[in-house]
């Protein structure tokens, strides 16, 4: 054995050249090259992303209460403001494309942590906005919740994978039935200060208080198993890993000229276009339809609570029988029942729709 002046030891066995093997006592350590499934730290980011989304989505969920609010308030016209929700939504997917990016680049902690802070910056801010100021209202709600909530939302469901692999599925279920869960408190929450003698402010401001500690719990307890890329070496060690987010080969006209994947994309995109709209005008749309006060201020409640098996459930069942099997068959679910809601002649009638 020698020892060289970089520190660098050489180990020699019969038959084999000094420059054979060489261990680097200053070495860094190697990144994962096999899926990790399970363990401690993959629960714990299971249920750091689930209360993320709880604090985000689940407040977007929620805009149902706001859209009601804001039309029994004179804010603006019913369209005018579903344009609130409808850009805070928008960019809470738009910016998965930066995001990701940023993920699988190693930056997925700095990526959590400042969307936290842009979208409780401006959750707090929309507390001092002014009902009658439509302007406000969409800079705090619609942009700065919808910037700083996507930059939570995709990190918080891609860092799964870094965990997870044959349970890939089911898990991002359990992470996405978060927003079920935010779904359950946020309207309660909010109808009962917002029309109560806590007012909007207040009641906007309770809330954020609660967002801020269910984010500050996500961002102590989430983790991504790769660190961040520090060389050509390491880049390059991290494309080939299995469980890296980013293709090896930038879009190319391969992908364009793709078009299976393609018509995915298209059929993916109309779906979401038209899967929020109940959770936007539900509220209203029952308080129109003679629905019993109390009950009209528990439809997001109601319908947020049975979609928590909905968002499981599918996730355990794509690991067995293919994920774009059971998406198909939810989406056409959906559409469905979307529009039996307009024929529902009877309160019973509305409320089996919703909960279906």
């Amino acid at each position: 054995m020698k020892m060289n002046d970089s520190k660098t030891e050489t180990l020699q066995t019969p038959g084999e050249s000094s420059s054979d093997i060489e261990i680097s006592s200053s070495h860094e350590p190697q990144l994962p090259s096999k899926p990790v499934e399970g363990g401690r730290e993959a629960w714990l980011t299971t249920i750091g992303g689930c209360i993320a989304l709880a604090g985000t989505f689940g407040y977007v969920s929620s805009f149902g209460v706001f859209q009601d609010y804001y039309t029994r308030h004179g804010t603006a016209t019913s369209s005018d403001i579903s344009w609130i929700g409808s850009v805070q939504l928008f960019l809470f997917i738009a910016l998965g494309l930066p995001a990701g990016k940023l993920v699988d680049k190693g930056y997925f902690k700095h990526v959590l942590l400042a969307g936290s802070l842009i979208y409780l910056v401006s959750l707090f801010m929309l507390s001092l906005a002014h009902v009658d100021q439509y302007y406000q209202l969409f800079l705090s709600q619609g942009v700065g919740m919808g910037i700083g909530g996507g930059l939570v939302y995709l990190p918080s469901m891609a860092v799964q994978g870094h965990h997870w692999k044959t349970k890939r599925a089911l898990i991002m279920g359990i992470v996405i039935s978060g927003t079920s869960l935010g779904g359950i408190f946020y309207p309660i929450m909010l109808n009962q200060l917002l029309h109560d003698s806590v007012g909007f402010a207040w009641g906007v401001r309770a809330s954020a208080f609660l967002t801020l500690g269910l984010l500050i719990i996500a961002n102590l307890i989430m983790k991504d198993r790769l660190p961040p890329k520090k060389n050509e070496q390491q880049v390059k060690e991290r494309e080939d890993t299995p469980l890296s987010l980013t293709p090896q080969r930038s879009p190319s006209y391969e992908v364009i000229t793709d078009y299976p994947f393609l018509l995915m994309l298209t059929g993916t995109f109309l779906i979401i276009l038209g899967l929020f709209f109940a959770y936007f005008y539900l509220q209203l749309f029952a308080a129109l339809h003679n629905i019993s006060a109390g009950l009209t201020f528990h439809q997001l409640t109601i319908q947020n609570a049975a979609s928590i098996p909905g968002r499981i459930l599918p996730g355990l069942l794509g690991d067995k029988f293919g994920t774009l099997n059971i998406f198909i068959i939810a989406s056409i679910a959906t559409g469905l029942l979307v529009y039996s809601m307009f024929g529902a002649g009877s309160e019973l009638c509305f409320h089996y729709v919703h909960l279906l």
